[in-house]
C-alpha cells in the first residue's frame, strides 16, 4: 500500500506537540510511532487512503496513539 503516513509527536503532556513527520510506507510510519511510545510520549497519526483495517488496529494496539 502505497501514500503517505502523517504522524505527529507530543510532549509527556499530551497536549504540546514537539514536531511532525511524513513517511512513505506503513512500516516507517509505524516504527517511529513506537519509538514515540517507548519514550513515554503520545503520537497522532494519519493513514493514507487504502491503509488496512489491520495497519491502523497496530497503531492503536500501541496505546496513547489517536488517528486524525
Amino acid at each position: 500500500m502505497q501514500g503517505t503516513w502523517y504522524v505527529e509527536r507530543y510532549l509527556e503532556d499530551g497536549l504540546s506537540a514537539e514536531g511532525s513527520e511524513e513517511h512513505e510506507t506503513y512500516e516507517a510510519a509505524f516504527d517511529t510511532v513506537k519509538a514515540i511510545r517507548e519514550a513515554g510520549k503520545s503520537a497522532r497519526f494519519m493513514a493514507p487512503v487504502g491503509a488496512t483495517k489491520e495497519q491502523i488496529a497496530s497503531f492503536n494496539a500501541l496505546e496513547m496513539v489517536q488517528r486524525i
